[in-house]
């Protein structure tokens, strides 16, 4: 997955104009989703983006389901999508795994290279998205072993298209949206396996942060956007995944499961490389004392330019008056 300047200018404007505070849901086992076909016979022209969009029970159930959905959830898929494409996209629809039982797994390495995923004990019943449930059209059969050999159990789902996206919609209160900052929050739950594309991701907009209010409605919008970025990569759960623009994993990766080789945080994120992200020191001022904390910043060369072009038009406006 490569995530372009356009996608990292969002979230930094985003950010910057609203009281937005971003929490990073827990980490869950990465679930890859399945292409049948290998990489090489892709195509390299970049497809435009498209939503499948579920909508769950928490978010219909809201009074003002229809007109949420309308003008602002709509609006802010349509931005996503028209900003951008799909690169590698596969010949065929993208099928999600099914989760584990106990979430035991195995790797099978193929004779022609590719890495299979199969449950050691069986699948769960209900395959979620972090908490909705992904309808089986969208799932695999289960991958699992019969004899001691790899099987697929029950019938295949349709998926989702080559360039699609499976966003979960909701409006519960749920615990973390008992903070009175918190407007929203999002994640990926299952990427593509080869290019670590995000395919599926939830996001959740706070019951009782939600406003249709004609002065609200830019803000909401704005809101949703940014959750929207999270669930398309741009998180703490992501960066171990990024890629060069060719596509070559930046994080070393494990030959045996192709999964990030640095290991994993006390979350269970995967530590991504230095040459991604990079912890440095700031000084940090307060209305109650001046303090050092340490953050992490990226370091990616789309990044790096930006900031670069940034500082010469702010030096050169200076400079002008």
């Amino acid at each position: 997955m490569t995530l372009g300047i356009a996608l990292t200018i969002v979230f930094l404007l985003n950010l910057c104009q609203t009281k937005h505070v971003c929490r990073v849901p827990r980490a869950s086992p990465v679930i890859h989703a399945t292409s049948y076909d290998s990489l090489s016979k892709r195509s390299t022209v970049n497809t435009q983006l498209k939503f499948s969009i579920v909508y769950t029970s928490g978010f219909q159930n809201n009074t003002l389901f229809e007109q949420i959905k309308t003008k602002i959830v709509l609006p802010a898929l349509t931005y996503w999508e028209k900003s951008l494409g799909v690169k590698k996209i596969a010949s065929d629809n993208i099928i999600l795994e099914r989760q584990c039982l106990d979430g035991q797994t195995s790797y099978v390495k193929w004779p022609n290279g590719t890495i299979g995923i199969y449950c050691n004990k069986g699948c769960e019943n209900i395959t979620r998205c972090f908490t909705e449930p992904i309808p089986d059209n969208y799932l695999n059969g289960c991958k699992t072993f019969v004899a001691n050999k790899p099987s697929i159990q029950g019938s295949r789902g349709s998926g989702i298209p080559p360039n699609g996206y499976l966003v979960f919609v909701d409006a519960s209160a749920t615990e973390p949206c008992q903070s009175e900052d918190l407007l929203a929050y999002a994640l990926a739950c299952q990427l593509e396996f080869g290019t670590d594309r995000p395919v599926a991701g939830y996001v959740n907009m706070c019951p009782t942060q939600l406003s249709i209010k004609p002065e609200d409605v830019r803000s909401s919008i704005s809101t949703f956007i940014h959750e929207m970025a999270h669930a398309l990569g741009f998180s703490s759960t992501s960066y171990a995944f990024l890629r060069e623009e060719d596509g070559t994993p930046r994080t070393p990766r494990d030959p045996q499961t192709n999964l990030p080789a640095l290991g994993q945080d006390s979350d269970y994120i995967y530590l991504a490389s230095k040459s991604t992200v990079t912890k440095v020191q700031r000084i940090w001022v307060s209305a109650v004392s001046t303090t050092i904390r340490t953050i992490d910043v990226f370091v990616l060369p789309s990044v790096l330019l930006k900031i670069l072009f940034i500082s010469y038009i702010i030096i050169r406006n200076m400079l002008l008056l």
